[in-house]
């Protein structure tokens, strides 16, 4: 699969898939575009949202190197899934994990290639109404990424019905790192 993205919509799709990645919370890429990081994204002339947008594509594409994304975003889906109608269990979320993965199988769904297909074209409504700093937005994707990568080191159908363990994972996202961001940049969304 083929992610068309632009890179504002980029990190609100990595928050919302915080629940599908791997690693070791201490190997997550360092975001830098290269740009000075206290000027806002109001401020960058297109060349510069270009040259921002195109490192958000690339320190994606590290995030995500070797991960095998699909197994993890299935094997949180079958977490979720075992818990509908019934007490959750390794098995259900197996079978769920596994008929998950199947399906992406067959509609085509290979690889994740952010690099290359990131969607430089960003709308010059959504930049001038951003006042979160170039700063301040690595700073988000770093820790975001960092988050990212912690949460698929604990992600199996193991804790399928483990309570605690649900909790902790979900306690560790209760302070989105990017939450002032959306007020300081309407459309970061993609709204």
């Amino acid at each position: 699969m083929h992610a068309k993205l632009t890179p504002l919509a980029l990190v609100a799709s990595l928050l919302l898939a915080l629940a599908s990645a791997c690693g070791d919370d201490n190997d997550a890429p360092e975001f830098q575009s290269g740009l000075a990081d206290n000027r806002t994204i109001a401020e960058l002339n297109p060349n510069e949202v270009q040259t921002f947008c195109q490192s958000l594509g690339s320190w994606a594409q590290d995030l995500f190197a070797g991960i095998d994304v699909k197994r993890v975003g299935c094997t949180f889906l079958g977490i979720a899934f075992s818990s509908v109608g019934g007490s959750p269990s390794k098995a259900s979320c197996e079978q769920g994990r596994d008929q998950c993965i199947q399906m992406d199988q067959v509609n085509g769904d290979e690889t994740v290639d952010f690099d290359a297909n990131v969607d430089c074209s960003i709308d010059e409504i959504t930049t001038a109404n951003c006042m979160a700093t170039v700063g301040e937005i690595e700073s988000c994707l770093e820790e975001t990424g960092r988050l990212f990568r912690s949460l698929a080191d604990r992600i199996s159908c193991d804790i399928a019905g483990d309570q605690e363990q649900l909790q902790s994972i979900s306690e560790d996202f209760q302070n989105n790192p990017c939450a002032s961001l959306q007020a300081k940049c309407p459309g970061l969304n993609g709204d």
